[in-house]
């Protein structure tokens, strides 16, 4: 997971993006490490496009905190974004074409670990997140 976030965090440091990154699990491993990138990288390089597209005298904001929250893994993304972007009402994607398989991805996952995922968009502001049952977890390993 680290390596994820440090990755991702150098490329919103090349966007000129404030960052307040909070990661506390410990080493215990808590979801397959091939579930976590996906729901992290995705999470990650969608607010981070989200900010690419933000016009330049626009405050750029990334917040990333991960924490085991009430016996469930904790997972909140929170971005910047042009407070004048249209949102797809399902959050299926903002791209033109629909691509958006990440967020699909990242639905898929948080289903197969009967988990959570809380989207809010106001003006500006972007958040997601994932709550994951520390019991489903352990029981899908």
């Amino acid at each position: 997971m680290d390596a994820v976030v440090n990755s991702k965090l150098t490329l919103a440091e090349r966007l000129d993006v404030e960052t307040n990154v909070k990661v506390f699990v410990g080493t215990q491993p808590l979801i397959h490490d091939v579930d976590l990138v996906v729901i992290i990288g995705n999470l990650m390089d969608n607010a981070l496009e989200a900010i690419a597209e933000q016009n330049s005298d626009e405050q750029r904001l990334l917040r990333v905190y991960i924490s085991i929250l009430k016996q469930q893994l904790y997972i909140s993304i929170t971005n910047s974004r042009s407070a004048d972007q249209i949102i797809d009402p399902e959050y299926a994607s903002t791209k033109n074409d629909k691509r958006g398989l990440g967020i699909r991805r990242i639905n898929h996952l948080v289903d197969s670990y009967d988990g959570m995922i809380n989207r809010q968009y106001q003006p500006g502001v972007f958040v997601t997140e994932i709550l994951l049952p520390l019991t489903t977890i352990h029981a899908a390993k």
